[in-house]
């Protein structure tokens, strides 16, 4: 019975669809600035990650985070936003940044598929360039700062955002000092 259990969640965990993905939000401070990020902490959110999204506001992206360290691959499969991304190891520290382009729909190519060249704990996805015109370099680390903001769903956010509206949070709270180490018994192995 419990084979079949588990059976039965991972095939529930497969088939979480865009709409029913949502993402804490918190505030980090990355060299002289603050960023607000959606966490991928989980296997379905970072599956989604930034996925069939139309744009990305100025000083919002998402950061992945990773229970342990390892060598991490990243795509762009159904992305269609430019973006860059920066590989943290488990000190926060950064150790490379790489330009992720969206596939050409219109020739249907293939999608950019990105190998972390180290040890990998946290992975962060800005608009493209970000990095370089913030003068952000290697070696540079990032800290959480003192709240959470409230989940959202993905689709939703973005939708407000094209409609030139902004969707309302509210800030929670800090339970600890870090909410996203602070609930590393959900991440995965």
């Amino acid at each position: 019975m419990k084979t079949l259990s588990l059976v039965f969640f991972a095939l529930l965990v497969n088939t979480v669809t865009a709409d029913e993905v949502s993402f804490e939000r918190q505030h980090i401070r990355l060299g002289d600035h603050v960023l607000e990020v959606e966490i991928a902490d989980d296997a379905p959110k970072r599956e989604q990650g930034l996925m069939e999204r139309a744009s990305l506001q100025e000083g919002q992206g998402m950061l992945f985070v990773y229970r342990h360290s390892a060598p991490r691959v990243f795509w762009m499969h159904r992305t269609y936003i430019a973006l860059s991304i920066a590989i943290f190891d488990s000190e926060r520290k950064l150790i490379a940044v790489e330009k992720m382009t969206p596939a050409d729909l219109t020739k249907q190519s293939r999608y950019s598929v990105f190998t972390s060249p180290a040890e990998t704990r946290y992975a962060l996805e800005l608009r493209q360039g970000w990095f370089e015109e913030n003068q952000i370099a290697l070696g540079a680390t990032f800290d959480f700062l003192g709240t959470v903001i409230a989940s959202s769903n993905a689709n939703a956010a973005s939708s407000a955002a094209e409609a030139g509206g902004s969707q309302a949070v509210t800030l929670m709270p800090e339970a600890r000092s870090n909410p996203v180490i602070a609930h590393d018994e959900s991440f995965e192995h």
